[in-house]
């Protein structure tokens, strides 16, 4: 079956900052689409690959999350991200970002989200592939 792989690469990339915790089965699921057809089309798409795409997004939602609702815990911010368990969330922050998602929301160093995310960020506009745009 032919996609058409720009439209699909919007939705996956709508979904994912929806949901950064969507799994690949999952999006597969929503977006009618085998998940190794997903990965094509992000790895035709991009030069970045899908977990690449998925841990932007999830810093970037953090750092929105955090922006919006200053007081939030790491438990209440895991929560509103999608995430079941806060110690789950915890860990692919780690991953994303280097940091513990605490030592983040304790010093206000949300900036440092930012600076991890630009790398994902910076391939993308290389690539000419709009992102969602960040409100102001």
């Amino acid at each position: 079956m032919a996609y058409e792989h720009r439209r699909v690469f919007k939705q996956i990339l709508l979904l994912l900052s929806e949901n950064p915790s969507i799994s690949l089965k999952r999006l597969s699921a929503e977006l009618r689409v085998g998940p190794r057809t997903i990965q094509n089309i992000v790895g035709n798409m991009t030069s970045v690959p899908l977990k690449d795409l998925r841990k932007a997004a999830l810093l970037r939602g953090v750092r929105l999350h955090f922006q919006r609702q200053r007081g939030l815990s790491v438990k209440q911010l895991s929560h509103s991200m999608g995430y079941l368990s806060a110690r789950s969330f915890a860990r692919a922050v780690r991953r994303a970002s280097g940091v513990n998602p605490s030592v983040l929301l304790v010093k206000g160093s949300i900036e440092q989200l930012k600076m991890a995310a630009l790398p994902i960020m910076a391939a993308l506009a290389a690539d000419g592939i709009d992102t969602p745009r960040e409100p102001e």
